[in-house]
């Protein structure tokens, strides 16, 4: 899942959500070591510095509505400090 917060610094964000346990990525996992904005963001039509405000959220069998809370409840915590 990609989430895109207008404004936001997404590598600073990923730190972070990271100190609080809470991994994400600012690309995908074969891009990782590429400093250009995601393509698949371009490609949606938005612009280099919209791709650079996109995180990316994996979710899997072992996700929990707990981790979800959680998540939303550090995101939120975040973009009010």
């Amino acid at each position: 899942m990609n989430v895109s917060i207008k404004g936001i610094d997404n590598e600073f964000f990923v730190l972070q959500l990271d100190a609080r346990g809470i991994f994400v990525s600012t690309r995908s996992a074969c891009k990782i070591n590429d400093e250009a904005p995601s393509h698949v963001i371009l490609s949606l039509g938005k612009s280099a510095t919209e791709a650079r405000e996109s995180i990316r959220f994996s979710l899997g069998r072992t996700t929990t509505q707990k981790d979800l809370d959680y998540t939303v409840g550090v995101i939120k915590k975040i973009l009010e400090s």
